[in-house]
């Protein structure tokens, strides 16, 4: 695994058209195995995850997020036009969330990678918000 830069801006529009946007830059590690290619790094503050490691696994077909941690556990995967479900684990409790995925790609440049994920939340069945990840990733030389 090579050192990275990742940068993860995301928004999230509710029912009533707000939008809640964050942006978190950190350092993490990016390699390739097998054709899929794997992202970890850590949340912060910034995002009320801290202490949780987040892990990327990618492929051609889809991105799976894994996150790991002493106050959440959740792996949701994002495969363009198909519903997904996760349980997001906490210590207040366990909610089921369901991914709808309407958009997403994946782009290779000569210093990283581009992914781009739109999607349908849903928590416990009942529609939430409309999200978009956009995660840029580059070697730290």
């Amino acid at each position: 695994m090579k050192k990275a830069v990742v940068n993860v801006q995301g928004v999230q529009k509710d029912l009533n058209g707000d939008d809640n946007s964050i942006e978190l830059v950190a350092f993490g590690h990016i390699g390739k195995i097998n054709e899929k290619i794997y992202i970890t790094y850590k949340e912060t503050e910034l995002t009320g995850l801290e202490g949780t490691t987040t892990l990327l696994k990618i492929d051609k077909q889809s991105v799976t997020l894994i996150r790991t941690g002493s106050i959440l556990q959740q792996k949701q995967e994002f495969s363009l036009g198909k519903k997904s479900f996760s349980e997001y684990t906490t210590p207040y409790g366990t909610m089921q969330l369901g991914a709808f995925t309407k958009k997403m790609f994946i782009e290779e440049s000569d210093n990283g990678y581009h992914i781009f994920i739109e999607y349908e939340l849903d928590i416990d069945g009942q529609a939430q918000s409309v999200n978009t990840l956009s995660i840029l990733v580059r070697e730290d030389k």
